[in-house]
């Protein structure tokens, strides 16, 4: 059976203003919504199948704190838990963070919207922050999903897949290049400090196509 449940402001959590203000805000104009079922589909529509602590802020400037959150790659949405409740903001999210565990190694993991100049989306979309600073270094995972009938069968296998694309972003809402992680492209985004990236690549051994790597040289550039 699908679950309903309230649209809430979560401010079950203590949040601070710039006046480091706290308050409550029930359900918002009285309107309920119906959670999606994805229990016949495998894998997982979020970026973390569990729920993770999490720290938001919001565009007017409220942060709220210590939450117990998701991220959903296949709705481009941020949820809420509190107790058996699952709530959205009724403001817009302008970025938020998540501790999480890959690899079983614990994580921090950076999510933002309001990018422009990005192709194929709009400034609503979530886009995770890899490396922040002059140059940013963008993750997007599309999640879809995947419809399969077994040979000979009636039966329909439902899963979800994974689309992952990267961005290059300078100055936040100027240039923007989508790649697929190759030297070229990131080179050419990086010519202003052609030589120091040079010598730093000759001192490190730099895979363009491992995320971590990446980021090593994007931090360096954005400390020059």
């Amino acid at each position: 059976m699908k679950k309903f449940v309230y649209l809430f402001l979560a401010s079950f959590c203590t949040y601070t203003t710039t006046n480091a203000q706290t308050g409550f805000q029930s359900y918002v104009n009285n309107i309920n919504f119906q959670s999606k079922d994805f229990s016949d589909i495998k894998g997982s529509a979020f970026s973390s199948p569990d729920w993770a602590k999490g720290t938001v802020h919001l565009d007017n400037n409220t942060t709220y704190t210590d939450l117990e959150m998701k991220y959903s790659d296949y709705e481009d949405k941020v949820l809420v838990k509190k107790g058996s409740d699952v709530m959205e903001f009724d403001k817009r999210v302008k970025d938020f963070t998540l501790s999480v565990i890959k690899n079983d190694v614990p994580t921090l993991e950076h999510f933002r919207n309001g990018y422009k100049n990005v192709p194929g989306y709009n400034e609503n979309a979530y886009f995770q922050v890899l490396a922040d600073g002059k140059v940013q270094l963008l993750k997007k995972t599309l999640k879809k999903i995947r419809t399969d009938n077994e040979y000979g069968s009636m039966t329909t296998n439902k899963s979800f897949s994974s689309n992952t694309h990267y961005f290059l972003v300078k100055d936040k809402d100027q240039l923007t290049t989508s790649f697929k992680k190759d030297k070229k492209t990131v080179m050419a985004f990086l010519s202003d400090k052609q030589v120091q990236i040079d010598d730093y690549l000759k001192a490190n051994k730099i895979d363009f196509k491992n995320d971590d790597d990446l980021v090593k040289l994007l931090t360096y550039y954005n400390s020059l």
